[in-house]
Formats: structure tokens, sequence, C-alpha cells
């Protein structure tokens, strides 16, 4: 999965002169650098994914909601004391609320899918 993305980096690259813009050596680093991390991070995201699926229930509903309540305190300390603080925290809190809306409904509509499927499946 990362190697045909980090080609299409390359090739998108190229194709908009990127090279010529910032030199072949710069972007001949960024390139290589580009891939290392893409690779580190398709390493954590395995394991993130391995140790997940072991968590039970219970614990898997408290971290997303400590992840949320962490979110919305970062949002609302950096928000504090512009003038549109209000405004922004409350995009703030809408989008957490639709994002967590969103993930509950995929999660009850894949299983009523797989349910539906498997019901037909079984003629």
């Amino acid at each position: 999965m990362i190697l045909p993305a980090a080609l299409l980096f390359v090739l998108f690259a190229l194709s908009m002169d990127v090279g010529r813009l910032v030199g072949w050596w710069a972007f001949g680093a960024l390139t290589v650098v580009g891939l290392l991390g893409a690779f580190v991070v398709s390493w954590a995201l395995e394991q993130f994914r391995r140790r997940w699926n072991n968590l039970s229930t219970k614990r898997r509903v408290a971290l997303a909601s400590a992840a949320a309540l962490i979110t919305l305190c970062i949002v609302f300390a950096t928000n504090h004391g512009h003038p549109d603080e209000v405004d922004r925290d409350l995009v703030a809190v809408c989008s957490l609320f639709a994002a967590l809306l969103l993930r509950g409904l995929y999660l009850v509509f894949s299983r009523a899918i797989d349910a539906i499927y498997f019901h037909f499946s079984k003629r």
C-alpha cells in the first residue's frame, strides 16, 4: 500500500517540476525521508490495530471517550482568548459530535447489513 502511494507521490512531484523548483538533491532527500516516515507510520498503525483489537469493549469505549475529552480540552485551551472563541469551540464540539455519530452509525449499519446478508445467504 505504501509503495504505490510513494510512486504516485514521485510521479506527481516530477510532473510539477519539483526537482527544478527546490533542487534535485532536496527532492531526493525529501522523498527518502517521506518514504521512511510512511513505513514508520504504517508499522505504528499495525501495532496500534493489533493492541486495539485485543482490548475489551469497555476499555475501547473508555479510551475513545478519553481521547474525545482530551481533544476538546486542547481545542478549548488553544481557542482561549480569541475574539471568536465561542464560534471556534462550537465548531469543535459539533465536529467531534458528528465524527462520533458517524462512527456509531457505521457500527450499527455494518452489523445490520451483516445480519441481512447472513439471513439471505443461508437460502
